[in-house]
Parts: structure tokens; sequence; C-alpha cells
């Protein structure tokens, strides 16, 4: 009943748990108006995964700060993940009844 997914899985629709979105080169400035709360971007690496939280704000365990963190994907934004493109992706569950 339970699958552990790895970022790289996730981004790549593993399982048809996730289905794609679309790409960017980076989320610093990125227009998320078509996402919605609780999509997903995939570092390009598969290291790493951010959740959309609304507004731009991403939320993410990140192994540089030693917790879990909540930022907001502003243009000027020089966090790392931020900076690298992603892939970006949507539970399947949650995007029933969109297609």
């Amino acid at each position: 009943w339970w699958q552990d997914l790895s970022a790289r899985a996730m981004g790549e629709g593993y399982g048809g748990c996730t289905v794609p979105l679309g790409a960017a080169d980076r989320l610093a400035g990125f227009d998320a108006s078509f996402l919605q709360p609780g999509d997903l971007a995939v570092t390009d690496s598969g290291a790493h995964v951010l959740i959309y939280l609304g507004h731009r704000q991403w939320i993410e365990a990140n192994p540089s700060d030693g917790c879990v963190v909540i930022n907001t994907a502003d243009p000027d934004s020089a966090r790392g993940y931020f900076n690298t493109p992603v892939t970006l992706v949507r539970w399947r569950v949650l995007a029933k009844g969109q297609r």
C-alpha cells in the first residue's frame, strides 16, 4: 500500500503517481500562475523536490538550512534551488477532473 518515491521518480511520473506540467529554467521569477498548491518542482539532477504553496512560495527540506523552510521565489532570489532547472509535476490524484 505504500510506495516510497525518490525525487527523480516523482519527476519522471514513476508508477503513474504524477503527471507532467512542464519545465522551468529556474523558479526565481517564474510565472507560477498555472500552478496549484501541492504541485512539485523536481530539480533536473533528481536530487531535490520543492512543493508549491501558492503566491510564489515554496516549501522544502533544504540540506543547506538543515530544516524545513518556506521561501518566496522572487526574481532576484539567490537561493540555490530557485536557480536551477526543474521539472514541474502534479500528483495524479490532484489532477483528476482537470483534463
